[in-house]
């Protein structure tokens, strides 16, 4: 009995390493650049990688969404423990599942709201307390960032108690629309002007989705999981948890309106 126990053990592993072996994964998108070192070349959206390939990172903030037919969406990227040596390892060795969470919450707590990455689909209305932060011309929020050196300060439209995030009113210097990824993190503030006072609220990184790249690319992810039967629900929260995973935090009741108004989940 011990030895068809140690022998079903023996098959299951070498089972087990064989689809390991053979386990590859359609690339949704990247983040930066990784190259594929059998081939030489980046890697793109719906070229195939397996466990076993080799990849060289650019910078260990290069990552990208993968997706398994048989195991769901993975994101490879540098662990925390490998991301100051080499840049060059394994897909199998820098494979996480997805680790997305979503929470709807309706008013919003502004000190809890923006993590190190804030990732925003179209125009973001945050319901504000207004017991706590009342707006009008005199009480109001606004964005400051460093551009060239100089600080310059964006006041935020709101309407009623909603605050308003515009990629149109916020990234625009002197007229013109500056690039936002030159911009290292925006600070918050709310200023009362009755005792002329800017308090500062949370420090983030801001960022403005590329709406025509980010349609495209979720499309075709929304393709392939129809083609794999999962339904409408499952659809949608699947999207939602892939714009965590790549892009950064997001507001889900924000995000939610826009995917469905602008993509092809139905």
């Amino acid at each position: 009995m011990k030895t068809k126990h140690i022998l079903f053990l023996a098959i299951f592993v070498l089972s087990f390493s064989g689809l390991l072996r053979s386990q590859c994964y359609t690339v949704l998108s990247v983040k930066g650049e990784i190259v594929l070192e059998k081939t030489g070349q980046p890697i793109k959206e719906m070229d195939e990688i397996c466990a076993n390939d080799k990849l060289i990172f650019s910078s260990a903030e290069s990552k990208a969404a993968v997706l398994s037919p048989e195991q769901g969406r993975f994101v490879v990227k540098m662990s925390g423990k490998k991301r100051d040596n080499d840049l060059t390892t394994f897909v199998k060795s820098v494979l996480f599942q997805g680790t997305g969470n979503l929470s709807s919450r309706g008013t919003v707590s502004l000190e809890t709201e923006f993590e190190d990455e804030y990732f925003v689909t179209g125009v973001n209305k945050l319901q504000i307390d207004s017991k706590t932060y009342p707006m009008d011309s005199t009480k109001f929020f606004f964005i400051r960032y460093k551009y060239k050196d100089k600080d310059v300060n964006k006041k935020l439209k709101f309407s009623g108690d909603t605050l308003l995030f515009e990629k149109e009113s916020i990234y625009i210097v002197d007229d013109e629309k500056i690039n936002q990824k030159k911009i290292e993190s925006v600070n918050l503030y709310y200023y009362e002007k009755d005792i002329n006072t800017s308090t500062k609220i949370t420090t983030f990184k801001l960022l403005f989705a590329d709406e025509k790249k980010l349609i495209s690319e979720l499309n075709s992810y929304i393709s392939l999981l129809k083609k794999s039967g999962k339904d409408r629900s499952y659809i949608e929260e699947e999207v939602l948890l892939y714009i965590i995973d790549v892009y950064g935090k997001i507001n889900v009741d924000n995000t939610k309106e826009w995917v469905n108004k602008n993509l092809n989940i139905y």
